[in-house]
């Protein structure tokens, strides 16, 4: 948790509410930065539904 708090530039503490998932103390900017600083693209797609309803859907290559 050391090592990754050193990467994020955030105090341990945080790290413990991240592995948590308490994900609503976040902005979603923030979480993105994360993610950049773990050397992650991030790549948002929009496209028409399927069904009558859109979905959310998070992949991770």
């Amino acid at each position: 948790q050391v090592e990754a708090a050193k990467l994020l530039g955030v105090k341990r503490p945080e790290i413990s509410r991240l592995k948590t998932a308490k994900l609503s103390d976040y902005s979603v900017e923030r979480l993105m930065a994360f993610l950049n600083r773990l050397n992650r693209d991030i790549e948002i797609r929009i496209i028409p539904s399927e069904g009558k309803e859109g979905q959310q859907r998070v992949v991770a290559v």
